[in-house]
């Protein structure tokens, strides 16, 4: 790993005017990027706790370039699918020219993009530098308050249309039943046909998924929660159908939905795994332009009815 040099957030004063922010806390925001030598814009702790990941995990590199190819083909599959407004919960500083808007933006120009995290910062940098064709402004949100996520991006997107909203290592951060509540109030919010997409790390063996955690916890991060593919599929609810191939790992995901075309499987990531995978909303008996006039009607939320054969 290159040792990359501080420069902007290296100044003190530059934390003093968010509200609770403490640059001596590793944000992964900072930190995943900072591994890809794709940004400057890390404190001594996210570069430290970079470090130590680098060190101690087993291709922790292409751990990292697995969950940049993760979010790639799956904002490029949820263009391609016609849904055009995309929530990102999980938002990484600026990452030249792999972002989640450009190729969202790129394989459907009627796409729109809002971004939207926890980390005041990391919100700041995406208002200030996410900009162009697709994008709207960053919204203020942590992802495992569905509520206060959709809310906060219905000033920018439509909810009577279809969403996707996809979760970069986001729900990795939460225990299961808030990860589980917040898909679920998803589903319940947004209109029939909408998508909930997810880059989730797991571990391959029982020392990683000690390790991991364990380094976490040492260097004062958010502890992760690794989960395997069966454990995934349980956080979607009842009647949403997963796309397929399911829950893989990214390159069999990559290969089989977002490029058919695309080449062979590429070499297994020791130590941790980065899972994909995509979950439609059911479409249910009550015609979906009906359910869009009932949400403006309602103020903006048109409840799941639960009709025969429709899953609330």
């Amino acid at each position: 790993m290159t040792e990359i040099t501080d420069t902007r957030t290296a100044e003190p004063e530059l934390a003093q005017g968010f509200d609770g922010f403490d640059p001596r806390i590793p944000s992964y925001p900072r930190v995943w990027p900072y591994l890809l030598d794709l940004s400057k814009d890390a404190y001594p702790a996210d570069r430290d706790f970079a470090r130590a990941l680098w060190e101690n995990i087993p291709g922790m590199l292409r751990v990292a370039w697995s969950r940049q190819l993760g979010r790639c083909a799956l904002a490029h599959y949820l263009a391609r699918s016609g849904i055009g407004q995309i929530i990102v919960a999980g938002t990484d500083l600026p990452c030249n020219d792999l972002e989640i808007h450009e190729i969202a933006w790129n394989t459907n120009p009627a796409t729109r993009t809002v971004y939207a995290d926890r980390d005041k910062l990391a919100v700041v940098y995406a208002q200030a530098l996410f900009r162009g064709p697709g994008t709207r402004p960053a919204v203020h949100a942590a992802p495992g308050d569905a509520d206060a996520l959709l809310d906060a991006a219905a000033e920018h997107v439509d909810l009577h249309e279809r969403v996707a909203v996809l979760f970069v290592t986001s729900l990795d951060l939460l225990d299961k039943t808030t990860a589980a509540r917040a898909i679920r109030r998803i589903t319940a919010r947004t209109v029939d046909g909408s998508a909930v997409g997810i880059v989730h790390l797991g571990a391959r063996d029982r020392a990683t998924a000690r390790l991991l955690p364990s380094l976490a916890a040492d260097h004062g991060a958010a502890v992760p929660c690794l989960r395997g593919p069966a454990e995934v599929a349980a956080l979607f609810p009842p009647g949403m159908r997963l796309v397929r191939p399911g829950i893989f790992d990214v390159m069999t995901w990559l290969d089989s939905a977002a490029f058919p075309d695309g080449p062979g499987h590429a070499p297994q990531v020791d130590g941790l795994s980065v899972w994909c995978a995509v979950a439609r909303t059911p479409r249910s008996p009550f015609n979906g332009s009906a359910r869009r006039v009932l949400g403006r009607l309602t103020g903006g939320y048109a409840p799941r009815l639960a009709l025969p054969g429709c899953t609330p």
